[in-house]
């Protein structure tokens, strides 16, 4: 019986990491991209079969009118929480005909992207997580030990993301522009020596496996961790017991991540990512394949999968992080030690090149981009430095 596997999300990392994962092991995988082909994932020797569809309404209807085998299920993997949270609340329609990662409850996942649900469900779990206070429910003023980070509990394209505040003043005149009808997160701000992620599966017969953790303690100008290293000894300050119990107690089953906060006595918690991770092509390079592990045990499949990375690895970002010495944040001296010491990258692949080959064409034009974006920038500085020095002589 032919075993299909559907991934559906955004033509990038994230999908790459699965595709290479599941490459030539017998699956029929068929890739349903949200939008259009980006050339990231989609470029892969192992993306055989893929197809366009835009919107999350039209995702669902294409999986419910082309998926209608009930003794035939087919594994659904997302790549991102709005197409995890759509199948989660539409559990009822797709169940019958595929096994769908995520907690087996319809609409829990829509609930878990509340910031202070997830992380008061993780306190009880006993994970580590800042002192924290919702707003409007608690007393602003109970807490005072600044500085202090403000999040709204579901984030929208309106919204910020994150705000900062160093003092009293700040944080009262911040408050005060909140939208009254919105619920808020604060938390005691936490200075990090490094982002960590633990990434890993949990299996449909309910066994957590934990890959190891990806540290990253330099970023690139996109936001992501663009150097760091990969290993399976995944510090003490990490309740591993704890994530297991979070997972249980939502009866999830699925690939997911964990990010935490690495400081140097202590790791917080940040998030439960409850779908795969961009991280998993790092993992994959690593020597873990948790996916794989998790898509045989919907199938019934026995065998011995290796779900945990081989010992501490290096890890770089083998496109962006150069732009860190153009920015000035490293020396040249400092990318080629780091870089010569990576074995691990993001984007190469020796059995797969093509998505790094289109990588590496699309940085440069990039690099192009800055340099204009820069000059522009520049020159409005020297702009507005002009005028100010000229009101000052007036």
């Amino acid at each position: 019986m032919n075993k299909q596997v559907v991934i559906w999300g955004d033509d990038h990392h994230n999908a790459l990491g699965i595709l290479r994962m599941l490459g030539n092991r017998g699956f029929d995988v068929h890739f349903i991209i949200n939008g259009h082909a980006k050339l990231i994932a989609s470029a892969s020797k192992y993306c055989t079969r893929y197809v366009e569809i835009i919107g999350l309404d039209e995702g669902l209807r294409y999986l419910l009118e082309n998926y209608q085998d009930a003794e035939n299920k087919a594994v659904l993997l997302f790549t991102a929480d709005k197409y995890s949270e759509t199948a989660n609340n539409n559990l009822n329609l797709l169940e019958p005909y595929f096994y769908v990662a995520g907690p087996s409850k319809q609409g829990v996942l829509s609930e878990l992207d509340d910031k202070y649900t997830m992380g008061m469900l993780a306190k009880e779990c006993g994970i580590n997580i800042p002192n924290t206070i919702l707003i409007p429910h608690d007393d602003p003023h109970s807490m005072d030990d600044f500085p202090l980070i403000l999040k709204p509990c579901t984030p929208t394209n309106k919204d910020f993301k994150t705000k900062i505040v160093k003092t009293e003043k700040a944080y009262l005149k911040a408050i005060k522009s909140l939208v009254p009808e919105k619920r808020y997160v604060v938390q005691k701000f936490i200075p990090k020596e490094a982002d960590g992620l633990v990434y890993g599966c949990r299996t449909w017969d309910g066994v957590t496996h934990l890959s190891g953790i990806c540290v990253r303690n330099r970023w690139s100008d996109d936001g992501c961790g663009s150097f760091g290293y990969i290993t399976p000894d995944i510090p003490n300050t990490i309740n591993k017991q704890g994530i297991a119990d979070f997972l249980e107690k939502i009866d999830f089953r699925g690939i997911f991540s964990v990010e935490y906060a690495i400081c140097k006595d202590a790791s917080y918690f940040y998030e439960f990512n409850l779908r795969n991770d961009g991280t998993a092509v790092l993992f994959y390079q690593g020597g873990a394949n948790p996916v794989l592990e998790y898509v045989n045990s919907c199938f019934g499949i026995k065998g011995n999968v290796q779900t945990t990375v081989n010992g501490k690895q290096y890890l770089i970002n083998e496109i962006w992080d150069k732009f860190n010495v153009k920015d000035g944040v490293i020396s040249k001296r400092q990318y080629e030690e780091d870089f010569k010491k990576a074995t691990i990258f993001f984007y190469y692949d020796p059995d797969d090149m093509k998505p790094y080959e289109i990588q590496i064409a699309n940085s440069k034009k990039r690099y192009l981009r800055r340099i204009i974006s820069k000059s522009l920038i520049n020159k409005i500085r020297l702009e507005i430095k002009k005028k100010i020095n000229g009101c000052k002589k007036n």
